[in-house]
């Protein structure tokens, strides 16, 4: 059996929900910290009345769909979705489909108006389910043809006790790997695991450089909304905590908090689907 997700009750709650009364087309909305494909993958287990998520892996009730290298979910991808939907499952392998799209936010626009189709008139034995860090991330249209299922953390105490019964640390370590998580709990493991997620070092890495070294190190990432967004939260989480510690010595923490504020405003500007490079090079000169 898969073990316990780490998810606010709130959550829990909202999905037994829908699973008890599920409707055909679900936006599981939150970061690969929060666990959000784990989350829609459990989902569509219980969905299909499997014992774990790893018998969906060649499952025939279920088409997964992923971003290709260049980071995108094309149109060619959604007409294959289209062919698999308009074939009604065998009772040999139940009666129920599901078409799970993993990163929703990189099809392409042409490839969301086609999907809009999708969602517009499901066969009654098919089931769509996406992930996204953010329904905004999406056309209007199609947002308007999803329920969304926000993914939630546990609360602080409970999360910090999880971590330090299962990982074997102490309190005030699993509380400090919270906190640079950014309350994610599944970066708060990796951070536990690692030493600090990709993400994190990453982070580190660029503070040390000068800004225009920054830009040209990293121009290509400019391009990748979210790739960019896990950094911008990554910079966050590193301010935070530096502001924290230089208030803890007496230090001044004026200047972490300026980082601070420039890192969560640059995030929410690039949830908000706000021009990635634009916004970018402007962290990354004022950092």
């Amino acid at each position: 059996m898969d073990e316990e997700l780490l998810v606010s009750k709130r959550t829990k709650h909202l999905l037994q929900g829908y699973l008890a009364n599920p409707s055909q087309s679900l936006l599981f909305v939150g970061t690969k910290g929060l666990g959000v494909d784990l989350v829609a993958e459990r989902f569509i287990a219980q969905l299909l009345s499997k014992e774990s998520a790893a018998q969906l892996i060649n499952s025939t009730q279920v088409m997964r769909i992923t971003p290709n290298d260049n980071g995108n979910i094309s149109i060619d991808d959604i007409r294959e979705a289209w062919h698999y939907s308009r074939v009604p499952a065998s009772n040999a392998d139940g009666k129920t489909k599901v078409v799970f799209v993993q990163g929703a936010q990189s099809m392409t626009r042409e490839a969301q108006n086609s999907f809009l189709k999708l969602l517009e008139e499901p066969p009654e034995y098919m089931y769509f389910i996406l992930t996204s860090p953010s329904q905004k991330l999406l056309l209007a249209t199609v947002e308007s043809r999803v329920q969304i299922v926000a993914i939630q953390p546990p609360l602080d105490d409970e999360i910090i006790a999880i971590l330090s019964d299962k990982y074997s640390v102490d309190k005030s370590s699993a509380r400090q790997a919270w906190v640079m998580s950014g309350n994610e709990p599944y970066t708060a493991i990796e951070i536990i695991e690692q030493g600090g997620s990709d993400e994190l070092k990453l982070a580190k890495h660029i503070l040390s450089l000068k800004p225009y070294d920054r830009i040209t190190e990293f121009k290509d990432m400019l391009k990748d909304r979210e790739k960019s967004l896990r950094l911008t939260q990554s910079f966050s989480r590193l301010c935070y905590l530096a502001t924290n510690e230089s208030v803890r010595v007496g230090k001044n923490s004026r200047s972490w908090l300026r980082r601070l504020k420039l890192s969560q405003e640059t995030a929410n500007n690039l949830r908000a689907n706000a021009n990635v490079r634009l916004n970018m090079v402007n962290l990354l000169s004022n950092l």
